[in-house]
């Protein structure tokens, strides 16, 4: 069962087509396009919207979100790779300051598989370096 609740909603300008169902649960940069890294990632695109439009694109909450490869391990740390898709973060190497910017947690309580909409909580606010912890 997916939950979502009490997450917080902002408009984007759209500066591609976002109609396609393809597109849902993806990430999305400040520019109104599909997120390709962490950095440009602002929120979970949550409707459709042609190009030049405003699409809701969750911020910060417990929302749905697209999987983009297996994640095992239920509450594990999510990051953003190409074409907006969610997957597993990264440590920071042994003895090094630098993993990828986490954006929030897996709420489900098993492994997903890339292509899953599972239950997320997001918070685009800050993305911090995950230290493995």
């Amino acid at each position: 069962m997916t939950i979502e609740s009490e997450f917080v909603n902002w408009n984007v300008t759209t500066t591609e087509d976002l109609t396609a169902n393809s597109a849902m649960y993806h990430a999305v940069s400040i520019a109104g396009t599909i997120a390709a890294t962490p950095a440009l990632a602002i929120g979970v695109l949550r409707g459709k919207a042609t190009l030049g439009a405003q699409a809701p694109v969750v911020i910060h909450g417990i929302t749905k979100v697209m999987v983009g490869a297996a994640i095992t391990t239920p509450g594990y740390p999510i990051t953003v790779t190409t074409s907006g898709w969610f997957i597993a973060a990264t440590a920071a190497a042994s003895g090094g300051p630098v993993g990828t910017g986490h954006i929030g947690r897996l709420l489900t309580t098993g492994a997903v598989a890339s292509g899953d909409l599972v239950t997320a909580f997001v918070d685009f606010a800050t993305k911090p370096m995950w230290g493995g912890v």
